[in-house]
């Protein structure tokens, strides 16, 4: 396993070199330095017995990831104006740091928080505007230097995975590493860190703030921690940074702390902060209607009229908003779904992350829920952080059930998949997934006639 780290450092860099080459530029060289720098660096601050898992997690995913985010570059992008693989989101925040990327650095940083343009994600803004401006590439090797760097921060989520399946009761490293690959390799993860979008940065903030609340550690520099994890993610995607104050509140109702009153009572003065400086309660309110009615109103614009999720959307309270839940655990669906984007079959190839890991998760939720009696000790350990998952799970739905967005808590759900049963695949488990689904199959079948 030692050895592990160092090919996949290796082979990164030889990676990055080629693009060097090829690009004539030396930033991916030395970006690609910094990564594996970056990825030693946080390793060291972990105990001495995860360093070399994680380590090994990380390193590899960031092989993996990067590799695929290069052949899918070059097959989907002519324009990066224009194309786009993930999502067509992609191009407007490309837009954006190219803009951004034309002024001094100091002004990148004043401009993204201070311009209405970027009101809604002004750190993201800021930081690829930042990496545009640095790297000063061809727009083409410009947006997969940026795709890169997603990349990086998606390879960090299995790694902080393994960590948090390490919890588990009678869980040994060896059960959380191939926990944590098939969560890298079969989850939401893998797709969305191919493309330049907020939702890896959302998902990796809200990682680390599930693995800082299901711990024990509840010191000073921990809350802290989680004001800064909140602040970030405020300044990524409001909605979930607004939605980090949940996290701190189920911190701090599961902490045994002496200090519990002062917490209660320094959170108390933050949240009126906050709002005084937000606007009141009020704003915080109507920002959250204003969300799910965007988000709501978006996908019914985009999806066929006859489209499972738009004839959910027309059911009365709350059967509306209990289905859209229900369906946003098995979007995409159904799971070809997203392969007709490509336009021809080896472009639909690379669209299978993103099916196997709606059929993937199908399976997650049936060990869970036929398994519920099972987790009652998780759920004695857990209860405000699982509050917390699944209140997320039903706001998010509530707006537009993207498997990008609701990803974000979708560890802590791997977390007791985990709890039930160590082996990542039990046969029973798969066939009866498969016949339920083919149920739905048929289903949504007749619903369409």
């Amino acid at each position: 396993m030692n050895r592990i780290p160092l090919l996949n450092s290796l082979l990164v860099m030889i990676l990055y070199t080629a693009l060097c080459v090829i690009s004539n530029s030396i930033s991916f060289l030395i970006i690609g330095v910094i990564y594996i720098l970056v990825i030693y660096i946080i390793t060291l601050r972990l105990p001495k017995q995860h360093r070399v898992v994680f380590l090994s997690i990380v390193s590899c995913f960031l092989l993996i990831y990067s590799g695929w985010v290069v052949i899918s570059h070059y097959e989907f992008i002519s324009d990066p104006f224009m194309d786009s693989y993930v999502n067509v989101d992609e191009n407007t925040f490309y837009k954006a740091a190219t803009d951004l990327s034309k002024l001094s650095f100091d002004n990148i940083w004043k401009t993204a928080f201070t311009t209405y343009r970027y009101k809604d994600s002004p750190l993201f803004c800021a930081y690829t505007g930042t990496l545009q401006r640095w790297a000063d590439l061809r727009p083409f090797y410009g947006l997969l230097f940026q795709k890169l760097n997603v990349a990086l921060c998606g390879s960090f989520i299995p790694g902080v995975l393994y960590l948090l399946c390490q919890r588990v009761s009678n869980t040994d490293r060896r059960t959380a590493f191939k926990a944590s690959i098939g969560y890298a390799l079969l989850s939401f993860v893998f797709f969305y860190s191919l493309g330049m979008m907020r939702d890896i940065h959302i998902a990796l903030i809200y990682a680390i703030g599930l693995y800082i609340i299901t711990g024990n550690n509840y010191s000073f520099k921990n809350y802290l921690a989680l004001i800064l994890l909140g602040a970030a993610a405020y300044f990524i995607r409001i909605e979930n940074g607004l939605f980090f104050v949940v996290f701190l509140g189920a911190w701090i109702l599961q902490s045994e702390s002496r200090y519990k009153p002062f917490a209660y009572l320094f959170s108390a003065l933050i949240l009126l902060l906050f709002f005084f400086v937000i606007g009141g309660v009020g704003t915080l309110l109507g920002t959250a209607s204003e969300t799910v009615d965007v988000y709501s109103t978006r996908g019914i614009a985009i999806a066929d009229k006859n489209s499972l999720g738009v004839m959910l959307d027309k059911l009365p309270i709350p059967l509306n908003y209990i289905s859209k839940t229900v369906f946003g655990q098995i979007s995409p669906f159904p799971f070809w779904l997203h392969l007709s984007e490509g336009r021809n079959w080896v472009e639909k190839l690379f669209y299978l992350p993103q099916s196997v890991a709606s059929l993937f998760w199908c399976l997650v939720w049936y060990r869970i829920l036929t398994h519920l009696r099972e987790l009652k000790p998780f759920w004695s350990k857990y209860k405000w952080v699982i509050v917390l998952v699944i209140v997320y799970i039903v706001a998010v739905s509530a707006g537009q059930a993207l498997p990008r967005r609701l990803q974000a808590v979708y560890p802590m759900v791997f977390m007791a998949y985990i709890f039930i049963n160590k082996k990542l695949f039990i046969r029973k488990e798969v066939l009866n997934t498969f016949l339920i689904y083919s149920l739905l199959l048929l289903i949504y079948g007749l619903l369409k006639l």
